[in-house]
């Protein structure tokens, strides 16, 4: 009974490629395609990163100089989508979101399958306004447990001091009532907080791994699958598995071509956030770390990842629950499973099979 309690405590059956985690960095392809695909910004397009953007501070210290998109996706520069998120605002990051197959379920044959969580103001209305309502309904509670009392007071001054008593419990609830009444309306840093991966962002582990999937692959979404083929024990196959297109993105060539460009870039010395995680590997890859913050605990670490980078062949996503650094904690697990990968793929008892 004591082990079987601490494995559902630490929730050891849960199926975490179907759970959702706030993607961190690695949403920041889904920003660069809104705003090169609504034309809010050109390939060209740089700012001077020195750090800061309005009340945000960049991860790196100091900033990271002159940056365009393809070393934004690189250096993994907050402060290029704080400046191009707030260009944007939150539809077009949503829409290219979906377009990408985030906020969605993919199909795959499993129980459990969360759609995940596109932000935006009408989602941000939806999940305050319960909040909103409950502490209304606990303010209408003060006043008719007070109305009561008042309305069998002895006498004026017990009526005057219930009143007072009332108003004092009253006050502390309309303070809470005029934050959560504020936190209704979508505000710019939500879509700052949007732009980098946080805020209301959640998805799945799968999810970020079709979507890279689709971003390697030229802009298929395909319907992920996990068996093959099933063979009776006389050798006559049963039924067969194939891949299922879901759809193919509506997001051009030349876009997709410079985000595999920038996380190409991120794998690669000397300041490529991937650039260690990739250090003497005998293949290509394109990349994009992810350290998303969790109220309360450590930061989850996230990493995707595809390869090889002329020709893909598999794309991944990891993530290591309250692991720290993406480009450390999940980019590790990453580098083992590619390498695993190419191995097996290359080994000898596994020549001429599929």
């Amino acid at each position: 009974n004591e082990a079987w309690a601490k494995i559902n405590r630490e929730q050891a059956l849960l199926n975490r490629a179907l759970g959702l985690y706030p993607p961190g960095s690695t949403f920041k392809m889904v920003v660069a395609a809104a705003a090169l695909e609504t034309g809010k910004i050109t390939p060209d397009f740089a700012i001077s990163d020195t750090g800061r953007y309005k009340y945000k501070t960049d991860w790196q210290p100091g900033g990271h100089g002159r940056v365009d998109l393809v070393r934004a996706i690189k250096v993994s520069c907050d402060t290029f989508f704080w400046t191009v998120g707030a260009m944007l605002g939150p539809e077009p990051i949503a829409r290219y979101a979906r377009e990408l197959g985030l906020g969605q379920k993919t199909g795959v044959e499993l129980p459990g399958e969360n759609a995940g969580r596109v932000p935006g103001p009408e989602q941000k209305y939806n999940l305050w306004k319960p909040y909103l309502d409950g502490v209304q309904k606990e303010m209408d509670a003060v006043r008719q447990e007070y109305e009561r009392r008042m309305a069998a007071a002895a006498g004026e001054a017990e009526r005057a001091a219930l009143a007072r008593e009332m108003q004092g419990r009253l006050s502390s609830l309309q303070e809470r009532y005029e934050k959560i009444a504020w936190e209704l309306e979508w505000r710019e840093y939500d879509t700052l907080d949007m732009a980098i991966g946080q805020g209301n962002n959640y998805y799945t582990p799968l999810q970020l791994a079709n979507y890279v999937a689709a971003i390697a692959n030229g802009g298929t979404l395909y319907k992920p699958f996990l068996v093959k083929k099933v063979v009776a024990p006389d050798g006559q196959v049963v039924k067969e598995f194939a891949p299922q297109e879901i759809r193919r993105v509506n997001i051009s060539p030349r876009t997709l071509e410079i985000i595999r460009q920038g996380m190409r870039e991120a794998t690669l010395p000397p300041d490529g956030t991937a650039a260690g995680v990739f250090w003497g590997a005998p293949y290509t890859a394109g990349a994009k770390t992810g350290t998303a913050e969790v109220h309360g605990h450590d930061n989850h670490a996230l990493f995707v990842a595809f390869a090889p980078y002329e020709n893909p062949e598999i794309a991944l996503a990891v993530v290591v629950e309250y692991g720290g650094h993406g480009s450390s904690a999940a980019g590790a697990v990453a580098r083992d499973i590619l390498d695993a990968y190419f191995k097996l793929k290359t080994a000898s008892p596994l020549a001429g099979l599929t």
